[in-house]
């Protein structure tokens, strides 16, 4: 997953996008990514428009 950004309502979340282009919002804590990263996202829940989630360590 590509970010893009912090969160539209949380300082504490990045946002990003998928790549067949979908919104995914998770928390920073755990990494220390900057915008433009590339990141395994697992995601866990949804809600209408957008897919939340957790970072996936690389070592995993």
């Amino acid at each position: 997953m590509l970010i893009e950004g912090d969160s539209k309502r949380s300082a504490a979340d990045w946002m990003g996008r998928t790549s067949q282009n979908k919104v995914a919002v998770f928390p920073k804590a755990g990494g220390n990514y900057k915008k433009g990263d590339y990141v395994n996202v697992f995601v866990e829940n949804c809600t209408q428009a957008t897919l939340l989630g957790r970072v996936i360590p690389a070592n995993s």
